[in-house]
């Protein structure tokens, strides 16, 4: 079971009046990481479009789970390449061969 079920779960279980708990992964990737491993997943380079920066952009973010490993227990378990290699495997799997 995927972590992030897990953790849905555990804080299910859990009586709280009323938490946010934080399930994602804290390893940052930059977006070009994030499309480099895409590319590798799936064998095909993606075609990239540069823009500008724009309002709101975010130069740095990751997930902060302290509160979730104090709270229920909650751990990342999947990395992000093992995720989207299951997540790419189920879809061509499930595509709709039109």
């Amino acid at each position: 079971m995927p972590a992030t079920v897990a953790g849905v779960l555990a804080a299910s279980d859990k009586l709280f009046d009323f938490e946010i708990i934080n399930l994602g992964n804290s390893d940052p990737i930059s977006l070009d990481g994030f499309i480099k491993v895409i590319e590798e997943v799936v064998g095909n380079k993606a075609t990239r479009v540069g823009k500008p920066r724009q309002p709101g952009d975010v130069m740095r973010t990751c997930a902060d789970v302290s509160k979730g490993k104090r709270l229920i227990g909650y751990s990342p378990r999947t990395g992000l390449r093992e995720g989207l290699e299951a997540m790419y495997s189920w879809y061509v799997s499930e595509a709709d061969p039109r």
